[in-house]
């Protein structure tokens, strides 16, 4: 397996070559955000209910470092037990949940307040979602949008 400051180097290749606007996405449970970010990536997107605590720790560096966050709160596809996705506001708790574990101040315009929450973080399912029913892809983005829309009231509220 190659170095790290190779695999750096080698993403860092790509994304120059590619000229746009670049999201790397990382399945991964040890997502490698200072790589990401030191190979010039724009955002990563990656499953939060897979990060742990030294994961989340990378991820608050990453987010104060500036790079975008495509944050993946919905499960990709369904299951037999759960064949639609969670509730939107279910989705939004595991954004705030992890600001409030990370400690980040929930100002209206602080470092991690909702306009800055709406600027950097996307929410997104957790992967991709070839395996996934058209049914449940289109109700796994509408989810994505809810929670998205929910944010700012639920930090305002935590505010309180």
């Amino acid at each position: 397996m190659p170095e790290p400051a190779g695999l750096e180097t080698g993403l860092h290749s790509i994304i120059s070559a590619a000229r746009a606007f670049t999201v790397v996405h990382c399945c991964a449970l040890s997502v490698p955000f200072g790589m990401i970010k030191g190979a010039g990536a724009d955002a990563a997107g990656c499953d939060l209910s897979k990060l742990g605590r030294a994961g989340e720790d990378g991820l608050a560096e990453a987010v104060e470092a500036g790079l975008g966050i495509l944050a993946g709160v919905i499960p990709a596809t369904g299951t037999a037990g759960a064949p639609e996705p969670p509730p939107a506001s279910a989705a939004a708790q595991v954004v705030t949940g992890l600001w409030q574990r990370l400690g980040w101040p929930v100002a209206r315009n602080g470092p991690a307040g909702p306009e800055r929450v709406a600027a950097q973080v996307v929410l997104t399912p957790a992967c991709g979602m070839a395996g996934a029913t058209a049914g449940y892809a289109r109700a796994a983005m509408a989810r994505c949008r809810e929670a998205a829309r929910l944010l700012p009231e639920l930090i305002e509220e935590e505010q309180r």
